[in-house]
């Protein structure tokens, strides 16, 4: 518990994304976003870096910071078409309010 009242405390994230085009296999979209993910920085731990690719896919992360927030959008492409869209936001929650 002692961990998950830490977590809450540095920061609160909210993501709400979906795969535009059927086309595509929903797992391979997901395990290519979940390799994207795994290449964050230091400077950027929020979601992905502002861009990643392999293969014929590609990551791309606009990401927007404030001093105690941060939003951004992040898209996936296979080829030139976007096949995933998500919308994230989150920021600093003050231990006094939990």
């Amino acid at each position: 518990m002692k961990n998950l009242k830490k977590f809450l405390v540095e920061a609160k994230q909210n993501t709400y994304g979906s795969v535009l085009n059927n086309k595509e296999n929903v797992d391979t979209i997901y395990n290519f976003l979940k390799k994207a993910l795994m290449e964050i920085t230091e400077n950027t731990p929020y979601r992905g870096k502002s861009f990643y690719s392999d293969g014929d896919f590609s990551y791309k992360n606009k990401l927007n910071e404030t001093d105690n927030s941060f939003y951004g959008t992040e898209f996936i492409y296979f080829r030139d078409t976007c096949v995933y869209k998500a919308y994230y936001r989150g920021g600093l929650v003050l231990e006094n309010n939990l």
